[in-house]
């Protein structure tokens, strides 16, 4: 039966151009988001480095001349001002010599056993000295052990030493007689002999006057 209003209408075609637009917008969106990472990164990489190492250590420091910590002034421990031992060389006994002069004066010339001994710087002065040994023990002496000074306090040294047995050696609890040539010029004086000897003075000079 047919309808009195003839064939219905097909509905109108509905419009997709919005929705294509939008998603056009969309997708150019996105590009341009992608460019300016792109563009972005870009930049950052060709950056000159801001945090880089420079040309020495930043976290080292130079070293100063003198240290950080100042040594104190004061010690912890205040030096002793006397040693505690005494010096080796200081005598541990009173000497066990003695001397005394019996004779002096100004010789030309004096005998030897080589013979006659000539002075060279004028005259020989001689002291003669009686030297007790008074230790347990010999005692033989050198005339390097003693010194004539003059009355200016100039040692002069023994040239010359002679014994009258012709021995140097002083018995212990004995004494011996020794006399001392100096060579020295005309005029000169001697007014004191001195001897030393480390075992029977403990290296101290006894000095005597003539």
């Amino acid at each position: 039966m047919s309808s009195p209003y003839g064939m219905p209408s097909s509905p109108p075609a509905k419009k997709r151009t919005p929705l294509y637009i939008a998603l056009g917008c969309g997708c150019l969106l996105l590009a341009l988001v992608l460019i300016a990472l792109a563009g972005g990164g870009f930049w950052l990489l060709q950056r000159e480095p801001t945090d880089g190492p420079t040309d020495g250590p930043t976290t080292a420091t130079e070293p100063t001349d003198e240290p950080t910590d100042e040594p104190t002034e004061d010690p912890t421990t205040e030096p002793t001002e006397d040693p505690t031992t005494e010096p080796s060389e200081e005598p541990s006994a009173e000497p066990t010599v003695s001397l005394s002069v019996t004779d002096s004066g100004e010789v030309p010339d004096i005998q030897t056993d080589a013979g006659t001994e000539e002075p060279v710087n004028g005259v020989f002065f001689g002291v003669t000295v009686e030297i007790a040994n008074e230790a347990d023990e010999d005692l033989d002496l050198s005339t390097t052990d003693f010194t004539l000074y003059d009355d200016a306090g100039t040692p002069n040294y023994v040239a010359v030493g002679s014994t009258p047995d012709g021995t140097n050696t002083v018995p212990a609890g004995g004494s011996l007689a020794v006399t001392l040539y100096a060579d020295v010029a005309e005029g000169t004086e001697i007014t004191s002999v001195g001897y030393t000897d480390y075992a029977a003075t403990g290296g101290e000079e006894i000095e005597v006057e003539v």
